[in-house]
């Protein structure tokens, strides 16, 4: 089959994306995929187009300004943005000869699905992320213009309807996919979950030619805010978007818990957000300077040499509907590094924690509730390796996309004719 992936994002880097059109090649489909870039922020008015390749992808690349990439983000509360990149999907529907559309997030869906109506392709919706309930927490959405013109019942209304339309629905979790059928009516057979994990063969290339963080000004971790980790650190890690969301607060104040009961605790921070200055008020006001490094954002092939320099991993993220539902890629990052894992309880997450014996679970939230469980490990290092094999072990097994890739054709079978 000749299949379209829309996205409304650059790429690369999108692991999942990558991941998908890789295996529906290597079973002998070829996949177009459409991208909006947004170079710098900033391109002239209108459209321009560009081809190229990835990891023998086909890629036809649309630009445009940086009103448009503002717009996007009012997708379902002003249509422009739907209306200037529609015709633009349908011209690529139409000159790349598709079989099925392959559609990733909300943002874009409506779009892709309105230019389809005239080649009534099937559609396969693939969601990264329950996109309505992790929004109440943007900034964008609770402050300025956005407070009032973003309409939360309105992007839910309209994930449902999506999904009642869609074809075939790809979800993260199994948990998704009863949270689908309980408040769409989806019937559970038009639905796959298809997890976010690593592809091993390319996490263990680049474990193995990372240097340790700390080694050398050139490795991970050099160029930091807070003082580099030696071999006397005991180093906790934080991987991926930096938002409060995210739990990251959560990690600080533990930090600061912590500081005299283990002296040589290090935190570092491997990401970004816009909330930031929020993080750094907080380390400078608590005198952790010493004790947190934020790293900044780093490229994906670099992340397995910041996890080879950790003691524990944290996945704290806060509870809500999308993060109870959805795995954080760097959970099986840091499984598949051989670390123990400290995950907070939402559901998910928890759930492959405590099923794989690979770290221990703490209150969302719950800075003293994560400070204990961050002493009992510093307290049993045997038990946090044995943890950390068990993470392994788990990833080979079942967690990685070696294993879970095959369940994505499952989806395309059932779209072939008989």
């Amino acid at each position: 089959m000749r299949i379209g992936m829309i996205m409304d994002t650059p790429f690369p880097p999108d692991a999942r994306v990558e991941n998908e059109a890789r295996t529906l090649i290597g079973a002998g489909h070829e996949v177009v995929l459409f991208t909006v870039d947004y170079p710098g922020g900033v391109h002239p008015a209108g459209v321009s187009m560009t081809r190229d390749a990835f990891e023998g992808i086909r890629i036809v690349r649309h630009s445009g300004s940086r009103l448009m990439y503002k717009l996007s983000a009012l997708v379902y509360s002003v249509p422009f943005w739907r209306w200037w990149i529609t015709p633009h999907i349908s011209r690529f529907i139409e000159s790349q000869h598709l079989d099925v559309l392959h559609i990733h997030d909300m943002v874009i869906a409506e779009a892709a699905m309105t230019a389809n109506r005239k080649f009534r392709l099937p559609v396969v919706l693939d969601l990264h992320e329950n996109r309505p309930e992790i929004m109440k927490l943007y900034k964008h959405v609770n402050s300025g213009i956005g407070r009032w013109l973003i309409d939360l019942d309105r992007w839910e209304r309209k994930q449902r309807e999506l999904m009642r339309q869609a074809d075939r629905l790809i979800l993260v979790t199994e948990e998704a996919r009863h949270v689908a059928a309980d408040t769409s009516g989806i019937p559970v057979e038009r639905t796959s979950s298809v997890p976010n994990v690593v592809r091993l063969e390319t996490f263990d290339r680049a474990y193995g030619n990372q240097e340790v963080a700390g080694s050398g000004s050139s490795g991970p971790g050099s160029g930091s805010a807070g003082s580099s980790t030696t071999d006397h650190t005991f180093t906790l890690l934080y991987i991926g978007d930096t938002s409060l969301r995210r739990g990251t607060m959560t990690a600080l104040e533990a930090v600061e818990k912590l500081r005299h009961q283990i002296p040589e605790l290090h935190l570092i921070l491997v990401g970004s957000s816009s909330q930031d200055d929020v993080l750094h008020r907080y380390v400078r006001r608590n005198h952790l300077d010493s004790r947190v490094t934020f790293a900044g954002w780093q490229p994906p092939d670099r992340l397995p040499g910041y996890i080879r320099s950790a003691d524990l991993c944290l996945s704290p993220l806060l509870r809500n509907l999308h993060h109870d539902t959805t795995y954080a890629n760097k959970l099986f990052q840091y499984m598949a590094g051989g670390r123990a894992v400290l995950a907070s309880d939402c559901t998910a997450q928890a759930a492959v924690v405590r099923t794989e014996r690979c770290g221990l679970v703490h209150r969302a939230g719950d800075a003293s509730d994560l400070a204990r469980a961050v002493e009992s490990l510093y307290k049993d290092t045997a038990g946090a390796r044995e943890m950390g094999v068990r993470g392994r072990e788990a990833v080979e097994k079942r967690w990685c996309w070696e294993v879970t890739g095959p369940q994505l054709l499952s989806v395309y079978s059932a779209l072939q004719p008989a």
